[in-house]
């Protein structure tokens, strides 16, 4: 982390994961994580925006979401070690949460939205600017959805089309979270929970992939 933060709370708030946060009663990363999301799809769109002047906006949209979605956010979140650092509760850690895709990206937007809180958006652009310039400069062309590919596979080998699940669903209105599983080729994939039915469905279509 290049931010020096002044406040040194944010970071802790933004490492603080919910399990934790109801047993010590204080603050959960939730809300940083709410700003930090706004945030890095700002960042992320302008830009692609700026990157890609041909493309339209189907093509822009769709990169976005891969490369603000839980799966590639849990990549830049393992890189920066972040699941050594979260401050889970006695049952998450059992379960291993630390390295749960949606617990690392969630982190990862909280830290995000704690650089801002402390910085401003022009701290944000200077701490993850960077990162982002780098991944979508090597980019050659729009980011395919894995949802799409994933049916094109199944289609072409004359099987049955993916049957995504709802599990159930968590949170409360204004912080819903799906939690589905996918049956594909025989196999069954996740669960994962996504904020929404789409974004967890990208999840598990890239995993179907990953994993045959």
């Amino acid at each position: 982390m290049n931010h020096r933060f002044k406040d040194r709370a944010l970071l802790e708030q933004a490492l603080t994961h919910t399990s934790f946060a109801s047993e010590a009663r204080v603050p959960s990363n939730q809300r940083l994580e709410f700003l930090g999301d706004a945030a890095l799809k700002l960042l992320v769109a302008e830009r692609l925006y700026k990157r890609f002047p041909g493309w339209p906006e189907g093509h822009l949209s769709t990169t976005l979401g891969r490369l603000v979605g839980n799966a590639h956010l849990a990549e830049l979140a393992r890189a920066r070690g972040l699941g050594e650092e979260l401050r889970l509760g006695r049952g998450a850690r059992s379960m291993a949460d630390a390295d749960r895709a949606n617990v690392l990206a969630d982190a990862f937007e909280a830290v995000i939205g704690a650089v801002f809180e402390d910085g401003g958006f022009d701290a944000v652009q200077a701490e993850f600017g960077p990162t982002f310039d780098v991944i979508i400069n090597n980019l050659s062309g729009p980011a395919e959805d894995p949802k799409s590919r994933l049916q094109e596979r199944e289609q072409k080998a004359g099987r049955a089309v993916p049957d995504y699940r709802t599990v159930r669903e968590e949170g409360r209105d204004h912080n819903r979270v799906w939690v589905m599983e996918l049956h594909v080729a025989g196999k069954m994939f996740g669960p994962v929970s996504g904020k929404s039915k789409k974004a967890a469905q990208v999840e598990l279509a890239a995993m179907a992939l990953a994993g045959g």
